[in-house]
Order: structure tokens, then sequence, then C-alpha cells
């Protein structure tokens, strides 16, 4: 069984990025993935475990700044 590892940065991000932020994202190898509920409801029809914890600083430095690449090239 699948193991999936989710971070929560806010529902902020969404909104003020122009949706192209999530409020979720996955943890991977090759870095944070944008996922959303309706993935996390699939993996868990699929039976997959799914862990969301809130982001940490370093997490959530890296969305301010994501967020903020995304609202100077508007």
């Amino acid at each position: 069984m699948a193991n999936m590892e989710v971070i929560f940065i806010g529902e902020d991000f969404y909104i003020k990025s122009g949706t192209i932020m999530s409020s979720i994202y996955e943890i991977r190898k090759e870095g944070l993935k944008r996922t959303d509920w309706g993935k996390i409801q699939i993996a868990l029809e699929e039976e997959e475990s799914i862990n969301i914890r809130p982001a940490n600083n370093v997490e959530m430095l890296w969305a301010y700044d994501r967020l903020a690449q995304i609202q100077r090239n508007k």
C-alpha cells in the first residue's frame, strides 16, 4: 500500500496566486508537487494512506517566495 505525504500551506495561497498554487502539496523526492483535495480523495479510494500536516517554517518560506514570484509575473 502506498503512502502519500502532504503539507497544508493555507487556503489564501490558492486565491492570492490566481489559482496557480494549491493549499496542499505532496512531498516527493524531487520536491513539492501541487496537489488538490480531489487527488487525495482518489488516493483514499485506492486505499492509500494519507498523512497531512501543517507546513513547517522552511516550507512556508518556500510558499511565500513562490507566491511573490507569481504576483511579480502577473
